[in-house]
């Protein structure tokens, strides 16, 4: 019997996840069966199972696939740049014409995956992990800047990759809901935030010092 190689076993693998990530967002994890997954991706129930044996086992496949995704886009990001230069190029990539928040379907498994996390303990389990994952890629690279001056050092690196999928993900589950609303004014004012230019340089005191007696 010839041997399969590599290169055929992981472009088998990957078709099977195309078609398992076209089915999940069109129909959702539940209404999605795995004769629905088969005929997407033209293969018999055989050669679909002999990779996944579960619809859990593909949904913790294409989250793993997410996250290295996601971390090739933002190590190529990073590449040489401060951290200024490499917010910009991360906005670009996730914010700007072509990038991710343009591409539907992704947006759409996402939040089927968020809405599943909340009813499917495993899937929960399987969410957390990946999100987890994406806090640290944002982590890491705040604590690198941190080292650097960059960043003031008493922040949280974790709360700030907390706040960076807050940015995206806000932005996403808004936008489904409601395609009208503009990107770039968005952008605009998160950047307006991380740079330090959200309240002009003459804005008023806070009531708070402004009350606050004289020494």
């Amino acid at each position: 019997m010839p041997r399969v190689s590599e290169e055929y076993l992981t472009a088998r693998r990957q078709q099977i996840l195309c078609a398992a990530a076209a089915c999940f967002a069109r129909k959702g994890f539940h209404q999605a069966t795995m004769q629905d997954i088969c005929e997407e991706a033209r293969l018999s129930p055989g050669a679909v199972y002999r990779y996944f044996p579960s619809k859990l086992e593909l949904i913790a496949a294409l989250c793993d696939e997410n996250l290295r995704r996601h971390a090739e886009l933002i190590g190529a990001a990073a590449q040489g740049r401060d951290f200024s230069a490499l917010a910009d190029e991360v906005i670009a990539v996730y914010f700007g014409p072509g990038g991710e928040l343009e591409t539907g379907d992704k947006g759409a498994l996402d939040l089927e995956l968020i809405a599943e996390a909340s009813r499917n303990p495993e899937v929960g389990a399987i969410g957390r992990r990946s999100f987890a994952g994406l806090r640290g890629l944002f982590a890491a690279l705040v604590a690198a800047a941190q080292q650097r001056g960059e960043i003031a050092p008493e922040l949280d690196p974790q709360a700030v990759g907390t706040i960076a999928l807050s940015f995206y993900y806000g932005l996403l589950i808004q936008k489904l809901l409601d395609p009208s609303i503009e990107t770039q004014p968005y952008v605009a004012v998160m950047k307006a935030l991380l740079n330090g230019r959200f309240r002009p340089a003459t804005a008023p005191a806070p009531a708070s010092e402004a009350a606050a007696p004289q020494p």
